[in-house]
């Protein structure tokens, strides 16, 4: 089988974003929970802020093209993180 150097070459740069994805959902998950530790320390009564969560996504938006699946998989990401440590809405079951 011949290999062909480019298709190589873009394998291992894909290798490389698929592994600085993971290393940025990692350092997310860490803030997100920094963030839900503080607000239980302060005592602050919602963790969960419908406000924020609604300019995180307008930002979002605004600076990303309307593409559903993309705006899934982020929606999902901010809920599975949230979720992990705290009284958070679950949208996607429905």
């Amino acid at each position: 089988m011949i290999k062909n150097p480019k298709l190589e070459h873009l394998r291992k740069e894909l290798e490389s974003v698929n592994l600085n994805f993971h290393e940025v959902l990692d350092k997310r998950q860490e803030i997100v929970n920094q963030i839900q530790t503080v607000k239980k320390e302060s005592s602050t009564k919602n963790i969960w802020v419908p406000e924020r969560e609604l300019s995180l996504f307008k930002n979002y938006n605004e600076l990303n093209a309307a593409n559903d699946k993309k705006d899934l998989i982020y929606s999902l990401i901010i809920e599975s993180q949230a979720m992990m440590n705290g009284d958070y809405p679950e949208w996607s079951s429905g």
